[in-house]
């Protein structure tokens, strides 16, 4: 099975997210991680990276805002983000797929996990987009 590729990862979180645990599963090009919103907001428009791994609870922001502030924008709705959060409510999942989420992954999340989580969900996020 070949390697999934992915240009660059930004990860926004307010806790440093073990992104080394997505490299044996998913080539990466480079990861950019920031725990302020407004920053995360400002690398994406920059650095346009192939997806987004957003925290919910941030200190500055919170992520629905960050999320919004990116599916409004032209430069970056297409982008596709995946949250990334300990927050699972039904109300949570709503919200955020209202404003345009591409996926939730709920923590705690085993850490071997989530370099297949992000490679089972960009290569679902890549083939429906391919056949829009």
């Amino acid at each position: 099975m070949a390697m999934s590729k992915l240009g660059i990862i930004l990860l926004t979180a307010c806790t440093g997210a073990p992104v080394h645990a997505i490299s044996p599963k998913v080539q990466i090009q480079a990861v950019i991680t920031t725990n302020s919103g407004a920053d995360g907001i400002r690398l994406v428009k920059e650095k346009n990276p192939d997806v987004v791994l957003l925290d919910l609870m941030m200190p500055d922001m919170d992520g629905l805002e960050v999320l919004s502030e990116l599916k409004h924008n032209k430069k970056t709705a297409n982008i596709p983000v995946f949250m990334l959060t300990a927050r699972g409510m039904i109300g949570d999942y709503d919200q955020a797929f209202d404003i345009g989420a591409d996926d939730y992954i709920t923590k705690p999340l085993d850490l071997m996990q989530l370099g297949k989580t992000v490679k089972t969900k960009w290569e679902k996020y890549t083939n429906t987009a391919t056949a829009r």
